[in-house]
This record gives structure tokens, sequence and C-alpha cells, in this order.
């Protein structure tokens, strides 16, 4: 199959680019004019461009392809909603002239907002960050397309991504845990779920070849919860170092806001602001994944969060 990929030089696209090629099709990423050398080196095309910009993906998009992946997206501590708003919506007014077979889109489970119990996909979401807001409205946008003009969208819900190489888990929440960079926000006492690398990226495969899953929606989880306390004393415990400090929240908000200025000011990244603090003291129930089982034939490597850490991480 031909597919189109934007998102491909990222944490989860980057492991499912080479997933794809593997796999014979004939892949195409929509990439920055930055980040092409590993993309051509596995014998993807690489087209240049901007997603937020209409005509920039107009002309990458001139050639018929089979499916789409719409994985790149603004995340944490930014979520731009040029980013992520106005490239979804770049892309429903691109893909409606076109006749693909599949269209997939990762979003998050940080659409659910705080929850007590089990979660299925028909849960009335309230989330409480902008980037679950933001999530949840491209949802919509794709879900509409699929209403009008049968837009043949399956969209992907895993909660924080773990495992593999790269991304927010490995590369800066566990090694600033270790460092002692990052504290606990709150009590701690707030749960939270996780995803395997590998299951989000063959739910990604297994969607593809799937027949007649236009217009649903997936949890894509392991079936497990973890409390920020117990995760960070594990962590802690096999790094061999002390278990982090806590800070209050109403302390976390306020050094929020002083990042929040200085980033402003000199145009960079925060370090802390109110949407990490949201995330960090948000609380998940556990995410119902018998859909993705039975539909998709979905089975998790990992049944305990505790277990893909150590694998992944400490093995």
């Amino acid at each position: 199959m031909k597919i189109f990929v934007t998102g491909a030089t990222g944490y989860i696209g980057r492991h499912l680019v080479k997933k794809l090629v593997n796999n014979g099709h004939e892949v195409t990423a929509f990439i920055r004019k930055s980040s092409r050398a590993e993309l051509m080196s596995l014998g993807v095309r690489c087209v240049n461009g901007d997603i937020t910009d209409l005509q920039s993906l107009q002309k990458a998009m001139q050639e018929a392809y089979d499916a789409v992946y719409h994985l790149a997206a603004s995340v944490v501590p930014i979520s731009d909603e040029r980013i992520n708003l106005t490239a979804a919506e770049n892309l429903v007014k691109v893909l409606k002239n076109k006749n693909i077979k599949k269209f997939i889109y990762v979003s998050t489970s940080l659409v659910y907002g705080n929850t007590q119990k089990s979660v299925s996909e028909d849960y009335a979401c309230k989330p409480e960050t902008r980037y679950g807001n933001q999530a949840l409205q491209i949802e919509g946008i794709f879900l509409e397309a699929f209403r009008k003009f049968q837009l043949p969208v399956v969209i992907l819900r895993p909660s924080l991504v773990f495992g593999g190489e790269g991304g927010y888990f490995g590369t800066e929440y566990l090694s600033g845990l270790i460092s002692g960079k990052i504290p606990v926000i709150g009590n701690g006492e707030n749960y939270r779920t996780m995803t395997y690398y590998g299951d989000l990226v063959q739910a990604l495969l297994t969607s593809l070849r799937t027949e007649n899953i236009e217009g649903e929606i997936f949890n894509i989880n392991t079936p497990d919860t973890v409390s920020t306390n117990d995760l960070t004393a594990y962590i802690a415990k096999n790094a061999g170092v002390k278990p982090p400090v806590h800070i209050p929240f109403f302390f976390a908000g306020f050094l929020a806001a002083i990042f929040s200025l200085i980033s402003t000011i000199f145009r960079s990244k925060p370090l802390l602001n109110g949407e990490i603090v949201n995330i960090a003291t948000l609380n998940s129930g556990e995410i119902d994944i018998s859909k993705a089982r039975h539909k998709l034939g979905f089975i998790p490597k990992y049944e305990m969060i505790f277990q893909g850490i150590r694998d992944n991480y400490f093995s």
C-alpha cells in the first residue's frame, strides 16, 4: 500500500515507519526540512512541508495514497493550537477529495479527564488539560468528516507511552526522577495509566488491515493503573537513588506561573507550566480495552505497568 505519514520523525512515528517499510509498504513522510536522514536510510520518500499550511499539504498529497497516518502533534507543555487544530482542519479539506481506504489518528486518553472508575470509549469526556481538550476537538473534526463524507477515520487513544527509543517518559520523566530534577507534585496519591509503545505500534498496524472499523475509537492501554507514589518509589528503588521530593500543589502552581512568564519572554520551552502541573496531578481510573481486544484482536504485551518498566528500563 502507498501510505502517507505525518509525525514520521517523532517517537512513535519512527517505530511505525520502520514496521511499515519492513511489511513492504511504500511510505511517504511529511516532514520538516531538518529531519530526513534517518527516514531516507530506510527507503522512505520524504516530502518537506508545513502541516499548518493548507497549500503545502495539498502539494504534498497530490499523489494518490491508500492510507494516511496522522501522528504529528504539539503535546505537553506547549500544545500549539495551530499544529493540532489547524492541521486537523487542513487534513479534512485535503482528504475529502481523496479516495483513501483508511485514515488513522493517534489521540490520547487525556480526553477523559479526571476519572475514578473504569472508562470505555463512550465515556462522557471532560478533559482537564489543554492538550486533552484539543485532542477531543480533533476527534470531533475527524468524526464529523466521517459522518459528512465518509472519511474512513479510526481513532486510537493511548495513555502515557513508555518503552522503545525516545519518548517523554524515558528521556525526560525517568531520567529527571533519577537525577533528582523532577519532584512529585502534590501528595502523589493520584493514579495514572500507561501504554507500551510496541502495543501502540501494533494497534496502528492492525487498524490498517482490519475492515469495518471506520468511525470507531479504541483505547490502547496496558490494563493496569499505578499511583504516582508507587511509580516513583519503584523507579527510585531500581535506579538506586532516593525517592523524589514532594512539593505542594499551590507552590507548583506558583512556580509554573513564573516559568511560563520566563518562557514567554525568552520564547523558550517552559520547564514547568500549568499544563504540566495539571497532568502530573491528574487522576485516572482504569482504561477499558475490551473493545480493542474484540475488534482489533489487541493483546497487550504487559498486564502490569511495573513489569513493562522493568523490562524496558531496568532489565
